[in-house]
């Protein structure tokens, strides 16, 4: 293929995309200093840091406390574009172009994919704490969707957001008995750890040994996870 071939291909996907992103930014974000809200979580998710650094290593980038405190300070504003991040999907297509995309160097075009938006999604959710909780109705129906990735977000956001017993407790239930190996694990494992009378009730038990990432289980739970 010749390079003005290449290009006119390049541009055509450009504009796919182009098209993609104003479908998805129908929701108006929230927009502090300068930056929209996806831009702020990418902030936090770029600077936040993984491990401990040396002191004689320099100072680490602190940009992810401010990011944090911009996030916080949307509260609830913060919800429909985090819900709509929530449900990002990449079709075997798209996926195909965006890859072809990231080969080519005529035109740069920074796309996050679909497991990227819903990663940024998760973070926001958690930075708010109780402020996301008008959140939980909406991610409860998320549970039941048809895309398999977006059940699990769904449910992680859900555990991470921490509800009320009558909330979280029958989606657990429920993804329990799921088919999908993942959203059976995460469930499972979650549910013993907050639950663990309903787990024994319910006679599951998680055979992988998952370690759960709960907020709320009682406290003889979290010493034994220790």
């Amino acid at each position: 293929m010749n390079r003005r071939n290449r290009i006119l291909i390049v541009i055509a996907v450009v504009a796919t995309l182009g098209g993609l992103a104003c479908y998805f930014g129908k929701t108006k974000e929230p927009r502090s200093q300068g930056r929209s809200l996806t831009q702020w979580l990418q902030v936090y998710c770029k600077t936040f840091p993984t491990q401990w650094i040396p002191p004689e290593l320099g100072k680490p980038d602190m940009s992810f406390q401010t990011a944090e405190r911009v996030v916080k300070g949307m509260g609830t504003n913060a919800i429909p574009t985090l819900l709509k991040l929530s449900q990002a999907e990449d079709s075997p297509a798209k996926l195909k172009l965006l890859a072809y995309l990231r080969r080519q160097s005529v035109i740069r075009y920074n796309y996050l994919y679909a497991e990227e938006r819903r990663d940024l999604a998760a973070n926001g959710f958690g930075m708010l704490k109780e402020d996301a909780l008008p959140a939980v109705p909406a991610l409860v129906e998320l549970t039941k969707s048809k895309g398999q990735e977006i059940r699990l977000h769904a449910l992680r956001c859900l555990i991470i957001i921490n509800p009320s017993r009558d909330q979280l407790l029958p989606v657990l239930l429920r993804a329990c008995r799921e088919s999908d190996s993942k959203m059976r694990h995460v469930a499972t494992a979650n549910l013993q750890a907050l639950y663990p009378e309903e787990a024994e009730k319910a006679h599951v038990h998680d055979p992988l040994q998952l370690r759960p990432f709960v907020t709320n289980a009682p406290e003889s739970t979290k010493e034994s996870l220790k």
